[in-house]
């Protein structure tokens, strides 16, 4: 009974992420042809939905950050005229889900246990080489041997899907080049796919 439980609350968690997701996507879209005032009404809408310390930390930035005269609204106004409808949804909306909707059961074993809280997201640079030679770029000097071995990207990637991090933004001009990369992003399920830099 407790096994049927424990991966019903699974199954809730994934499909509250997912239906968050697409409403949020849908909502930067329309958001992308409307005035600030909506980004504010957006994020009023993260303060009266939030029910953890967590959530409602994340709701009060976001509520500061897009108020009148702060950074907010033009910072979001630039990004969502500018972004491709995909990258708004799996990149954007993912990162902001992502933050918010945390499996707190996760959350709360790890701050039990280690006494810190997890991390939202995990910025993995698995390689420091790059394809460009830019003029005084420092990662013309990383060779192959600098990389990050597989079995530790591997390592990193789980332990961090463990602790409940759900969005892995992989960093490197050259990564797409990486094979352990390419295996990762087909092996791996939609709601961790990583994001590319």
């Amino acid at each position: 009974m407790s096994t049927v439980l424990v991966q019903g609350k699974e199954i809730y968690g994934k499909l509250k992420r997912e239906i968050a997701e697409n409403v949020l996507s849908q909502s930067l879209m329309l958001l992308s042809h409307s005035s600030e005032n909506n980004y504010r009404r957006l994020g009023a809408t993260f303060g009266r939905i939030a029910k953890t310390e967590h959530q409602k930390m994340i709701a009060a930035w976001i509520d500061n950050w897009l108020a009148e005269g702060n950074p907010g609204g033009p910072f979001l106004t630039r990004i969502l005229k500018g972004l491709n409808p995909k990258v708004r949804k799996n990149y954007l909306a993912n990162m902001i889900v992502s933050l918010f909707f945390r499996d707190q059961q996760i959350y709360d074993r790890i701050r039990k246990q280690y006494g810190f809280n997890p991390p939202s997201v995990m910025l993995v640079s698995p390689t420091m080489r790059c394809n460009y030679k830019c003029s005084g770029c420092y990662a013309a000097n990383y060779t192959r041997d600098d990389d990050l071995p597989p079995e530790v990207f591997d390592r990193v990637i789980t332990e961090g899907e463990q602790i409940g991090i759900k969005f892995m933004p992989i960093l490197g001009g050259g990564a797409l080049r990486l094979q352990t990369l390419a295996r990762y992003i087909q092996e791996t399920p939609q709601g961790l796919l990583p994001a590319l830099h």
